[in-house]
């Protein structure tokens, strides 16, 4: 890949392999995280709290996985403000957004037990 960019003139950085209790860190195995609903190892793995762009439809924009529908514990951040929320992620990519009003960025922060009855 250097030999490849230096020859186009193009900057090229080599990154050393990035590991997180052990593992390698990949896309792969991120996305498979967030897929799964386990924003837990997700962040661990990015470094940060995965974040999505929910648009005034109330659909998420694409991120780089779509995450698991379900009830999450989420942090809002609208109008330079941020809180906590409870937040549903419906199977079309919708996010239930409960005295939200979209356009807002949300950190999903973790996948909570399914309620009963």
């Amino acid at each position: 890949l250097m030999e490849f960019c230096r020859r186009r003139d193009l900057p090229c950085i080599m990154v050393e392999e990035q590991r997180c209790n052990g593992d390698r860190i990949s896309s792969t195995k991120i996305r498979a995280f967030i897929e799964s609903g386990d924003l837990e190892s997700a962040t661990a793995y990015l470094g940060h709290g995965y974040v999505v762009q929910v648009e005034e439809n109330g659909r998420i924009s694409a991120g780089i996985a779509l995450p698991k529908p379900g009830r999450y514990a989420s942090r809002v951040w609208e109008n330079g403000n941020s809180h906590a929320a409870e937040v549903t992620v419906r199977e079309d990519a919708r996010v239930e957004l409960p005295g939200i009003s979209a356009p807002v960025l949300l950190e999903l922060e973790r996948l909570l037990p399914e309620q009963e009855g």
